[in-house]
């Protein structure tokens, strides 16, 4: 039943919340068939995996909710912040990848933010600071951090101080 599904969800996010994965993990297994094939769902398996330091398995949930139904923003957020937080390879910046161009609303900024951040981390310098230019001109004013990526990406890894400087100016602006 799809309000015993939302409930499950509820209760499982509450858990998660508080800290308590297993209880958490207990609420989305109980969830019905269509559920476990769900975004929400392995977004949330994501997310417990992540924080039980489960990198591997968090990366393969949120595969699979990416996978599942690329329109369902809030996995290519955690997925994007887990990336750039965990260090970040060629195949997980390539599943990425896929999802950038979709409508995200608010979180598309984020996303590209992240997307940058770790395609800096691979060393893809020309596509980071693509991908950092759009995120500038999609951001909002208070999201500050994409400034920041993008002076460091200028400075220190394409060596083009003055154009850094502009954007580490309005950073600290």
């Amino acid at each position: 039943n799809k309000q015993d599904d939302e409930a499950l969800q509820l209760l499982s996010i509450y858990y998660y919340k508080k800290g308590l994965g297993l209880l958490s993990r207990i609420f989305l297994e109980k969830g019905s068939q269509k559920f476990k094939t769900s975004a929400q769902y392995f977004n949330l398996n994501g997310l417990v995996s992540y924080k039980k330091k489960n990198n591997k398995s968090a990366i393969s949930y949120f595969r699979k909710a990416i996978e599942s139904d690329y329109e369902f923003y809030p996995s290519a957020i955690n997925f994007s912040s887990m990336i750039v937080d965990k260090g970040a390879s060629s195949e997980v910046v390539q599943t990425l990848s896929a999802v950038v161009n979709q409508e995200m609303g608010n979180y598309k900024a984020s996303v590209r933010n992240n997307y940058g951040a770790s395609l800096r981390q691979i060393k893809d310098f020309g596509k980071a600071q693509r991908e950092l230019l759009i995120a500038s001109k999609l951001m909002k004013p208070d999201m500050k951090s994409v400034l920041g990526n993008l002076a460091i990406l200028l400075i220190y890894d394409l060596k083009k101080k003055e154009e850094g400087l502009v954007y580490l100016n309005k950073y600290k602006s």
